[in-house]
């Protein structure tokens, strides 16, 4: 009887903890089982939604995932995010580009944009650009959301023009 009592007070999976009622798990689609182990990036959309990107090694390859929570205080916990998708390479950076695109510097030496559909549920990949030499350690999207600047382990820095998916300016440091 003890054991029954004791079974019957674990939660289930995706049921509230600590009695939060209405804390129901829902896995989007294309969201991975789970967070990778280092966290790589975070950062607040005007909303309060936490954008995070995660990073593994997987056998001699980093891999990635992009997560997205409307409710902050849920994260990291994979089963409260709204959308998150696996990406092919480890996420150094990555930043909001106004409300729905994710702007992320990539280990594989690429500046990716990927897009929140309008549910936000799904992340999809609008353009993924190898542009740099190195690692891209860094992306900063600039005030007007149509530019960003990427810094990378090749000592060089450059200027992207977001919606034409180019290289406007390209600056580099000598080592």
């Amino acid at each position: 009887a003890a054991a029954a009592a004791m079974d019957a007070a674990k939660p289930n999976p995706g049921q509230a903890v600590d009695g939060e009622a209405g804390s129901e798990w829902s896995i989007p689609p294309n969201a991975p089982a789970c967070m990778e182990r280092h966290l790589d990036g975070a950062h607040y959309r005007a909303d309060g939604a936490l954008l995070l990107g995660a990073s593994s090694l997987s056998g001699r390859c980093w891999v990635g995932s992009i997560w997205v929570f409307k409710d902050p205080s849920k994260a990291p916990n994979e089963g409260f995010c709204s959308a998150g998708v696996q990406t092919e390479a480890g996420i150094a950076d990555l930043k909001w580009v106004d409300d729905k695109g994710i702007l992320v510097a990539s280990d594989s030496g690429a500046l990716e944009l990927w897009e929140l559909d309008e549910n936000e549920t799904l992340i999809v990949n609008k353009f993924c650009k190898y542009e740099h030499d190195d690692i891209v350690t860094t992306v900063s999207v600039l005030a007007n959301n149509t530019q960003a600047v990427s810094g990378s382990k090749d000592f060089s820095v450059k200027i992207w023009d977001i919606p034409q998916e180019t290289v406007l300016n390209s600056y580099r440091g000598e080592c």
